[in-house]
Order: structure tokens, then sequence, then C-alpha cells
């Protein structure tokens, strides 16, 4: 009975489709950060990087558990795309 209100409380992450908003944020802080002299706006786009860094790990997660899209060869993909050691 948990496990079924968890799957309906916390369905697929690829049927979300939060790919796009990771990209936007990563564009977003690049520029913020690359864009201007200031100290304090520079940190401002550090941060907007972190949080696009931190979304594409779990995604990258979430791939390697086969979780992310339907197709398992598109999870493993994307999964070793996403890895930040490299």
């Amino acid at each position: 009975m948990c496990v079924r209100k968890t799957l309906r409380r916390f369905p697929r992450v690829g049927e979300r489709k939060h790919d796009r908003p990771v990209a936007s944020v990563a564009v977003l802080g690049t520029s913020i950060a690359l864009a201007t002299q200031n100290l304090f706006v520079r940190i401002i786009g550090i941060i907007f990087l972190a949080v696009a860094m931190s979304w594409a790990d779990l995604i990258a997660e979430e791939c390697r558990l086969d979780k992310f899209f339907p197709n398992n060869n598109l999870n493993f993909v994307i999964g070793q795309v996403l890895r930040w050691e490299v």
C-alpha cells in the first residue's frame, strides 16, 4: 500500500520533462557569470550554475537507475553524457 502511494506521488521523472529547465538555468548562469565584472552578479551566476549541475546530477542518477526515460538504451547514453566526473 505504501509503495503504491509513493509511486503515485513520485511518477517517472521522464514524464515531467525536467531537461529544458536544466539547460535554461545552465545557459542563464553561464551568461550571468561571464557577462559582467561585478563580483556580486558573478556569484549569482555561479549559484545558477550550481543549481543546474545538481539537477543534471539528479537526472544522471535517475538514468543510471533506468527510471528517467522509458527506453533503457537512452537511459544509459544520457546517464553517461551527464556524468560530471568526466
